[in-house]
């Protein structure tokens, strides 16, 4: 990986999650089987704390000398609690009504999939952007090396 491409693993990350979202929108829709829903939602929710962690620990802080992440790291705990919101309907026992995802999940769903597209969307047009402009080649570097071992890490977690 060149150093021009040093944050292809966060927007790969993005492209992931479109998928993740574009498959439950699927499942809200045709799918009377509430498991697949939470196996695609918890993994989901295991990238995003991944990806997340990652910025917050290497792509941001090096970003800090030319704008303050401190809102993109709210707009992370914002999104963690929207997912949260989700999850907690999920869990009811109305999430599902008469074999199929019920409207208050729906809701949850809908309303954290807009929060996390506008997220993502801002994101690649603002912070990458941003990154691959004010950042030297050696910053580039280490932010990917950072990120690389950021991953690595949260990865091999049990």
């Amino acid at each position: 990986m060149s150093i021009t491409d040093f944050d292809a693993s966060l927007r790969q990350d993005h492209l992931e999650t479109k998928a993740h979202l574009q498959t439950l929108a699927s499942l809200m829709v045709n799918s009377p089987d509430l498991e697949s829903i939470r196996k695609v939602s918890q993994q989901l929710s295991l990238e995003l704390k991944i990806h997340f962690a990652c910025e917050e620990q290497a792509l941001f802080p090096a970003l800090s000398l030319y704008r303050t992440m401190i809102l993109m790291e709210v707009e992370h705990d914002n999104l963690l609690k929207a997912e949260h919101q989700y999850f907690e309907v999920m869990e009811t026992p109305q999430a599902f009504q008469d074999g199929h995802p019920s409207l208050p999940l729906k809701n949850a769903f809908e309303q954290f999939q807009e929060e996390l597209l506008a997220h993502m969307k801002e994101e690649e047009e603002g912070v990458f952007a941003l990154a691959h402009q004010c950042l030297e080649p050696e910053e580039k570097a280490l932010v990917q090396r950072k990120l690389e071992e950021c991953r690595s890490q949260l990865t091999q977690s049990p």
